[in-house]
């Protein structure tokens, strides 16, 4: 009797496939490799991941910080050009009295001490710049001293036009038009 308790009864097959070639042994290192670099790439891919969100939260701050001196450079703009507005239309306004000014110095020179000027307004007619309305009235004046203000007047190129005088007592009222007379 035999010493071994199980016999082999397999017979030799031929109707079995071929073994597989060597260079298939190759697939499982490749699966492996796939594996280890799917990895890799899924690691760098969220580490990028969180330095672009990093990036994009830096460059939201400096955005923001751009928007704070950009409208805060638009609120010094608008307030310069309220100033710059301001300050034209008070450069207007001296020049406009430029042409006053000479004018009135003319009236106060004209007046004599003994006579008392209450009031004196020149109004210039934004229509017609060249063309000025006088008002005077005068405490103790005369008509001697009105042409001597009228006088005074078309020394400096004024023509009067529609002169009114009117005298209640001692008060004497006088309005006129001047016209600027270009020579």
């Amino acid at each position: 009797m035999s010493q071994y308790l199980c016999h082999d009864f397999k017979t030799p097959r031929t109707d079995t496939s071929r073994r597989l070639p060597n260079s298939f042994r190759a697939v499982p290192l490749l699966f492996y490799l796939a594996i280890v670099g799917g990895a890799y790439f899924m690691t760098t891919d969220i580490l990028g991941y969180r330095k672009a969100k990093e990036s994009k939260a830096h460059a939201e701050e400096v955005k923001a910080q751009h928007e704070a001196t950009l409208s805060k450079a638009a609120g010094d703009k608008r307030q310069l050009d309220v100033l710059t507005a301001r300050a034209e239309s008070i450069a207007k306004w001296v020049e406009g009295t430029r042409v006053v000014q000479p004018i009135g110095v003319k009236v106060a020179r004209a007046i004599p001490p003994e006579v008392r000027l209450n009031e004196l307004y020149i109004e210039r007619n934004e229509e017609l710049p060249a063309q000025l309305s006088l008002s005077l009235r005068m405490n103790g004046g005369t008509m001697a001293h009105v042409q001597t203000i009228e006088r005074d007047i078309s020394a400096l190129n004024y023509r009067t036009n529609g002169s009114q005088q009117t005298k209640q007592g001692e008060m004497l009222e006088y309005r006129t038009n001047l016209s600027w007379q270009d020579l």
